[in-house]
């Protein structure tokens, strides 16, 4: 209405129920001065606002309630006005107003509203204040849903008791929230993802633990929770803000969630009076350092900053400083007692014989040592553990189950109890294992994949006790160099090793000392010492005895044991090996024959059915007859620059033979020398061809001369090719590299 105005006739304004504002040009007092008449009651009742020289234009206006209404002027101003409930709306987009969502800038409810409906200002975008005055009482859900662009703060008055689901989520720009003494419910998620929130004010810790919690049980996410703490940087009671939290006398319950999330709180002290703590009332309250509960609390008691029930001696919350009482009042632990800390190392008292899931998705646990009282532990006992870098064991666990320690990326110690039996597949799959690990004496089992990539490993020491190591148990460790075996090899070949086991390729296995089962003379100045592992040893000065054979075996004093021997080291200083000496060991794998050996006796190394390569010293002249004769695995054959005369039938039988090396001092080859090699392909000579037509073969050797010639070989290891490079120059690749 503009200034200058004298008259406003009568019933010039009847019926404009909804009349919410008048802005008039001039004064108060000459407002005073115009002669308004008789039925002008939505006139005179509406709000007069003084010295406007251009009022806000009205862009729509309408009903939200049955004695509501609305109206939106083009200044950005949504007003709600009138007496009583608002509408609720059935979701995002149905309230009449929302076609202005972009344009509305703040939302002015006028006193006499008594509810805010569900949705009604849901994803206002540009929505940058909101005025809810004394007299409403809930606020609705969704009901400033995602508002996240400008609205930076909130204040709810004494008389609203309900916010509901929703209501302020997702407002992501919100800082600040005021919270009136008469709150009573927050609804689920209420102020789910407002990350920006810094401050929450009450004005009383009484009035915030007389509020409730609710959780959207259907939800597992962050955003279930209705307690906007748990966002926030400050819980601000009165003109305090809460960090040391004493819980006043007289409080009998705290309720569900009531500190959910906030990391402020350093400290808490519990009252005597009270009796019940709600689920997760101080999770994520990461800051505690210290927890007390008051004189004469008969159902809760504190020691070693842990809050105990009394009566069922469990240990329900515990901090960073948290050390466990060992005097038997507690027994066992919470699920979420320690689900909050943010570095804790702990030791579990004998008074505790299960786990259960205390430890379950503790990612403050750094390290833990158990107590011999545990007897089991499983996945579910350190599950997402994530920063547990040290594991002590009792000696009550004997078997450390499937994936107990699955995908712990820190954990690089681990400390085993006396009894462990079992190491069960994955059990440390992927962890970050280092240095030495020992292996406890007892062990029966490795599971596959049991320490899978588990790549710092230096070295491992495993007990003589170990009976299977499953598939791929150590694959990935790629710093592994070394395994001490705490048996003999002969124990160690008994171990059952899962399929595609290739883990130790290119790894030192380390084995116990053998000892001497038996020993004895085998010449005037020679002596022989067999090994429990299968090793034996000829050793002295001098040549050996001759001996003779029963049935195939040997008759040397060894002979009752020649299904045992697994290696023949002729040690330097022997000058000759016995005829039939060896004969009919038929597990003999390994032969070593040192430098000061000359000759090899008649059927020596005769059926010696598992020996598969022979290397011969230059010091060798002569090979006596049937000397190896039936060595069916016999495939390489290297024969020292010394051998003159290789007896009849000396390699008779040896029919996987492919390729020999034979010396320019070869003189003869006797009858039958090669019968039966009908696996040999290559011959290398290291003389000339003219030289080799000089060799007295004997007959029946068709193997060795219908095999391919290569001359001038030069190396006494088995010849992988050669050929010339010069008028006068050769070479040669051996084997050996």
């Amino acid at each position: 209405i503009p200034v200058g105005m004298t008259t406003i006739g009568d019933g010039a304004f009847s019926g404009c129920t909804t009349l919410a504002d008048v802005y008039y040009g001039g004064s108060e007092t000459e407002w005073g001065n115009i002669a308004v008449g008789s039925g002008n009651g939505a006139l005179t009742g509406a709000a007069i606002f003084f010295d406007f020289a251009n009022a806000p234009a009205v862009v729509d206006a309408g009903v939200c309630g049955e004695g509501l209404s609305w109206v939106l002027t083009d200044d950005g101003e949504l007003t709600v006005y009138g007496t009583g409930d608002m509408y609720s709306y059935g979701a995002s987009g149905m309230a009449p107003w929302y076609g202005y969502y972009k344009s509305i800038i703040s939302v002015d409810v006028r006193s006499g509203v008594t509810s805010i409906g569900d949705y009604a200002f849901c994803q206002f975008t540009s929505l940058a204040s909101a005025t809810i005055p004394e007299g409403v009482t809930s606020i609705g859900s969704h009901a400033f849903y995602s508002c996240w662009r400008k609205l930076t703060s909130v204040t709810i008055p004494d008389s609203v008791a309900v916010i509901g689901d929703n209501a302020f989520a997702h407002c992501s720009y919100l800082r600040y929230v005021n919270i009136g003494s008469g709150i009573r419910t927050i609804g689920a998620s209420a102020f789910a993802g407002c990350h920006m929130l810094d401050r929450v004010t009450i004005g009383n810790i009484e009035t915030w633990l007389g509020i409730t919690f609710e959780k959207d049980h259907s939800s597992t996410s962050e955003y279930a929770y209705s307690n906007p703490l748990n966002y926030a940087n400050e819980l601000l009671a009165g003109d305090e803000t809460v960090t040391e939290l004493v819980i006043p006398e007289g409080t009998t319950k705290i309720n569900d969630y009531a500190f959910y999330g906030y990391e402020g709180l350093t400290s808490v002290v519990f009252p005597s009076t009270l009796t019940s703590i709600g689920d997760e009332a101080f999770y994520g309250c990461s800051g505690i350092e210290s927890i007390s509960v008051n004189e004469g609390n008969t159902v809760f008691r504190s020691s070693g900053n842990c809050l105990i029930d009394t009566a069922t001696h469990t240990l329900l919350m515990g901090c960073n400083n948290s050390v466990i009482p060992s005097d038997g009042s507690v027994t066992s632990i919470d699920e979420a007692a320690f689900r909050s800390v943010t570095d804790l190392s702990i030791v579990i008292p004998d008074s505790i014989t299960d786990l259960g899931r205390a430890f379950y998705d503790c990612r403050g646990l750094k390290s833990i040592e158990l107590g011999d009282s545990i007897t089991s532990i499983d996945f579910d006992t350190f599950c997402n553990c994530m920063n547990l870098t040290s594991v002590k064991l009792g000696d009550g666990i004997e078997r450390i189950t499937n994936s107990t320690f699955y995908g712990l990326t820190s954990l690089e110690n681990i400390t085993f109890g006396d009894n462990v039996s079992a190491i069960e597949d994955y059990a440390f799959y992927s962890c970050s294992l280092k240095g030495d690990i020992k292996l406890p004496e007892g062990l029966a089992s490795i599971g596959s994949y049991a320490f899978y990539y588990c790549r710092p490993i230096e070295s491992i020491t495993i007990p003589s006790s170990v009976e299977s190591i499953g598939a791929f148990a150590f694959f990935g460790c790629e710093s592994l160099t070394d395994v001490y075996y705490l048996g003999k090899e002969s124990d160690w070949n008994n171990i059952v090793f899962g399929d595609d086991f290739d883990t130790f390729e290119g790894v030192t296995i380390h084995f116990m000392p053998a000892e001497v089962i038996r020993s004895g003379s085998c010449g005037d100045g020679t002596s022989w010492e067999l090994y429990d592992n299968g090793d034996l040893v000829i050793s002295g000065t001098g040549s050996m005895n001759d001996y003779s054979q029963a049935d195939g075996i040997t008759n040397a004093p060894w002979g009752e044991f020649a299904s045992l021997i697994r290696s023949v080291s002729i040690k330097y200083g022997v000058t000759s090996i016995g005829d039939n000496a060896f004969r009919g060991c038929s597990v003999l794998a390994s032969l070593s024959v040192a430098g000061s050996v000359g000759s090899v006796g008649d059927g020596a190394f005769a059926g010696c059915t598992a020996l598969s390569s022979i290397t011969l010293p230059d010091s060798v002249t002569s090979i006596g007859e049937a000397a190896f004769s039936g060595c069916s695995s016999l495939v390489g054959l290297v024969i020292g620059n010394g051998v003159e005369d290789i007896g009849n039938g000396a390699f008779e039988n040896c029919s996987y033979v492919y390729r020999i090396t034979l010396p320019e001092s070869i003189c003869s080859i006797g009858d039958g020398a090669f019968a039966g090699c009908s696996g040999l392909s290559d011959v290398y000579y290291r003389g000339s061809e003219a030289q080799w037509a000089q060799v007295d073969i004997g007959d029946d050797n068709a193997p060795l001369t219908g095999a391919v010639m290569h001359y001038n070989a030069i190396s006494a290891s088995a010849v992988i090719d050669l050929g010339d490079c010069g008028d006068s120059l050769h070479w040669q690749l051996d084997e050996d590299g």
